[in-house]
Parts: structure tokens; C-alpha cells; sequence
């Protein structure tokens, strides 16, 4: 990897090959005086050891010169005839190449591992740069901030400039760029601007997708040196993909948290309102039905009590739909399931919703073989009536309301329709909690049917077919078999 590396130590080449000439002559002119005395072995030694340290210390090109002048010195002072360039001995060619070769061979070892030391160096500190890179963008809050850490970071060790193009815009972004988003490789490219012209795309590549394109500027460089800093540069990448991925996994995890918060909050109003309205319900409905077996009153007494009676009643219908939404949607929901046959369950229905215009007209189309289901009877009960209650208001007074089912598959699919109103092209934010439709209710029916028949594992749909708008439900077939009848006496609102 390629930052700027640590400084090399080696002194200038000038002052090398001048430690050189000196290491080389030192022997020779300590061991002069007792060149009588002296074997060759003696002599030759220290000039060889010299050879080495200066190939060791000072790299190849002065190792040869000290390796040369070493042989000068010993043919000059130790060779007879002594004081003359000449070698009468052909033995001493010999020691003369053992010299060179010691030279070459050490010079050549040492530069290599002087070369790996200084990569080891190098690769050293460009990692704990990138680690002080990563720790900087781990404490990011923002992918500014962590743009800003690359571009901090590249400016400073590569003397470049960065710039971010994140998943969000690139397609607003040049060719170019978009090309490395998608084809997921770097490229090198040249740009017009004097100060850096060379421009390198990378992408950031995520755990689960791509999360952008690092542009980064640098100076003009030949093109091996530009290939050597890729590496350095996708290491760069990486850490910042990283980081994205990081903020975009904490921001959702917030967002999460905050729906979750808030959804418990809503959940917790609903039911706690739905039972402070339940004693008041129950006084009005009383002193409402009071007045209207009451025969102290006028006709238009009787009937205005008989409609606080029954508004009295379809709100208490809605404080149930409040309750069971709550229930289905905390953590402990448990289902009772019984085995109910639909007929009886839509003559409940029906018989709840007396005294709602066109409740007397709704028509049946249910099969006598269709299979019993094997659901939560109280809370189908309250799907069937949310649906058609819906159905009935929804659609006026002159209009038809259908109730049919069959089975499909290893479903059974029941449909409500009504003829006198219509679903807008995109349903599903009907089925939203609070979402009301024209004319507007309290916007809860729909939402609590997909949530109890959800909670039975089935779906729900809604849409316009042949001029009816119909909510379609679908509820999987029971796979257990029912083991006994249940008593004639249970109706689908008991429990066994």
C-alpha cells in the first residue's frame, strides 16, 4: 500500500561512496607496517569484512568500489612486487574475484531486505493510517462527516482531493461515474485540471449493495507510481462503504425504534380510550333505550332515542374494533380458534347490524358443502361486521351489497362487495390504520380486518370487479381435522 512512507536514513550517495573509499583503504593502511609479518589470510579478512559492512550499510553501488579499491590496496601494498599493479601469482586472481563476488552477493542480499524492510515500514504506516481513518469515520454521525474524513484523509497523505457521489444521486451523476457504480471496478482517468489531473473512480461496495462512487483527484504521477497507490486507494473505499453501511443500518435501526415507540404509544391510547368510553356508552345507551319504551314521550321522541340507541351501539362497536386491534398487534397475541361454520357466523353478523339501512338486503351466496372454519369465531365475527357495515355505508342507499365464498385451491376465499361505491387504482393504503376513504368513517375497519385475518395467516385484498367494489379474503384451509360437532347451543360469539 502507498502513502507517504517513512524517511529512508541512507545518507546521501555522495557521502557512501566517500565512507566507501575510506572503509576500503582503512585496512590497508592499519596493516601496512606488518606486511612482513602478515599472512594474506590476515590481510584479506578484514578488507572482505569491510566489503560486507559498507554492501550492508551502503548498498551495492559503493560495496563494488569498496570491493575494487580493496583489491587495488592489497595487489599495491601486500602483493609482491610491492608499489606495482602487477600480479605474478595467478592465485591472487582469485582472491581478487572472491572479493567482487562477496561484494555483489551481500550488497544484493542486504538491498533486498533493506527493500522489505522499508515496504514492512511502509505497508505499517499506511494500515494505521487507514485505522485511524476507520476510527475517525466509526464516529461519524452523518455521511458528510465521513466524506469529509476521506477527503481530509486523502488531501493530507496523498496530496489529492476527494469527492463523494453517494447511491442517492448517482443518477444524476455523469456516464462515467454510473459506469463504475454498475460495472463495480475502479477506473483511471485524465481530466483537464492542471493541479490534478489524474482522476480515479472507485466504487463502494456494501454487504448488501453499492453504496456510491469515491471520486479522488491526484497529481500528476507516472503511471506505475498512480497503479501503485490503487491499492491504498481501494483500502480507502472499503473503509468508507463500510461506514456508509454503518449509518444507513443505524438510521434505520432508528427509525425502526421510533415507529415501534410510537406504535406502542397508539396502541396503548386505543385501548385505554376504548375502555373509558365503554361506562359513558353504557349510561347513554340506557337512559337512550329508557326513554324510547317510555310512553310519556312523543313519536319523535321514541325515534330520536331509538337513533341515539343505535349510534350508541355502532360506537360500541368501534371501542371492540379498538380493543382487538390493540390485542392483535401487542406481542402476546393468542388466537382461540374454534371450528364455526361461515353460515352462522354471517347470520350473527347480519343480525348485529338490524336497524342500518339496506342490512335486510345484503345478499348470500355461500355454498351448503363449503368446509367449516377453523378460526376465532369472536374475532371473524368482528371482521364480517367491519366489512359489511363498511359495505353498507360505503355505498348509499340505492346500491347492492354481496356476500359470497368458495374455495380456491387450499384456500377460501369470501368476498363483500357493494355496487354503489368504487376503490380508488391503489388500495393499499386503505388497509393502513386511520386511513378513511369517501366518505370518511374513523378510517379503522379495514386496518383491523387485515390485522385479525393476518393474525389467522390469511390476506386481504381490495379492488373493483365487474362494477362491485369487493375486499377480497382469503383464509387457508384447515390442515387438522375437527375431532367432534361442537354443541348446536354455541353461537359463534361463546366460547366452548
Amino acid at each position: 500500500m502507498d502513502t507517504k512512507p517513512p524517511v529512508n536514513h541512507l545518507m546521501p550517495r555522495m557521502y557512501a561512496y566517500l565512507l566507501a573509499v575510506g572503509a576500503a583503504l582503512l585496512p590497508a593502511v592499519v596493516l601496512l607496517p606488518w606486511r612482513a609479518e602478515l599472512n594474506h589470510v590476515n590481510v584479506v579478512m578484514p578488507m572482505l569484512l569491510m566489503v560486507v559492512l559498507v554492501a550492508a550499510r551502503l548498498g551495492r553501488g559503493p560495496a563494488l568500489l569498496c570491493g575494487a579499491l580493496s583489491v587495488l590496496a592489497f595487489d599495491v601494498g601486500f602483493v609482491p612486487p610491492h608499489g606495482l599493479l602487477t600480479v605474478h601469482d595467478t592465485r591472487y586472481v582469485g582472491v581478487f574475484a572472491v572479493m567482487f563476488a562477496v561484494a555483489w552477493l551481500v550488497s544484493e542480499v542486504a538491498g533486498a531486505s533493506r527493500q522489505a524492510r522499508l515496504q514492512a515500514e511502509s505497508n505499517e504506516h499506511a494500515q494505521r493510517l487507514l485505522f485511524e481513518l476507520a476510527a475517525r469515520l466509526n464516529a461519524s454521525l452523518r455521511a458528510a462527516d465521513a466524506a469529509d474524513g476521506v477527503r481530509n484523509f486523502v488531501a493530507e497523505h496523498l496530496s489529492g482531493k476527494s469527492i463523494l457521489h453517494p447511491s442517492t444521486s448517482l443518477d444524476r451523476a455523469e456516464r462515467a461515474v454510473q459506469a463504475v457504480a454498475e460495472g463495480d471496478t475502479p477506473a483511471v482517468l485524465r481530466t483537464d485540471d492542471r493541479e490534478c489531473p489524474v482522476r480515479i473512480l472507485l466504487p463502494l461496495r456494501g454487504a448488501t449493495r453499492n453504496r456510491g462512487v469515491l471520486e479522488v483527484l491526484l497529481p500528476d504521477h507516472p503511471t506505475h507510481h498512480i497503479q501503485g497507490r490503487l491499492p491504498t486507494l481501494r483500502a480507502v473505499a472499503d473503509v468508507l462503504a463500510a461506514g456508509l453501511e454503518r449509518l444507513h443500518y443505524l438510521d434505520v435501526a432508528i427509525r425502526t425504534q421510533a415507529e415501534v415507540d410510537a406504535e406502542r404509544l397508539r396502541h396503548a391510547m386505543l385501548a385505554g380510550l376504548s375502555h373509558d368510553l365503554r361506562t359513558p356508552l353504557t349510561v347513554l345507551y340506557g337512559w337512550a333505550d329508557a326513554l324510547r319504551e317510555s310512553t310519556i314521550g312523543t313519536p319523535d321522541a321514541a325515534d330520536a332515542a331509538a337513533r341515539v340507541c343505535h349510534e350508541a351501539l355502532r360506537l360500541n362497536r368501534l371501542c371492540d374494533s379498538l380493543l382487538d386491534f390493540a390485542r392483535l398487534r401487542s406481542a402476546n397475541n393468542l388466537l382461540s380458534r374454534d371450528w364455526v361454520p361461515l353460515e352462522e357466523l354471517l347470520g350473527t353478523v347480519l343480525a348485529g347490524l338490524q336497524g342500518v339501512p339496506g342490512a335486510s338486503w345484503v345478499r348470500l351466496d355461500v355454498p351448503d358443502d363449503l368446509p367449516w372454519l377453523h378460526v376465532d369465531a369472536i374475532l371473524f365475527e368482528r371482521l364480517l361486521t367491519n366489512l359489511i357495515d363498511n359495505a353498507l355505508k360505503q355505498g348509499g342507499a340505492e346500491q347492492e351489497v354481496r356476500v359470497g365464498a368458495v374455495v380456491r385451491g387450499k384456500s377460501i376465499e369470501v368476498t363483500v362487495a357493494n355496487s354503489g361505491s368504487r376503490f380508488p387504482e391503489s388500495t393499499e393504503w386503505l388497509l393502513q390504520p386511520f386511513a378513511a376513504g369517501s366518505p370518511p368513517g374513523h378510517g379503522f375497519g379495514l386496518s383491523l380486518c387485515r390485522a385479525i385475518i393476518e393474525a389467522h395467516g390469511g390476506t386481504i385484498t381490495a379492488g373493483n370487479v365487474q362494477g362491485f367494489a369487493t375486499v377480497t379474503l382469503s383464509i387457508p384451509l384447515a390442515t387438522s381435522v375437527m375431532s367432534e360437532l361442537p354443541p348446536l347451543a354455541s353461537g359463534p360469539g361463546e366460547r366452548p
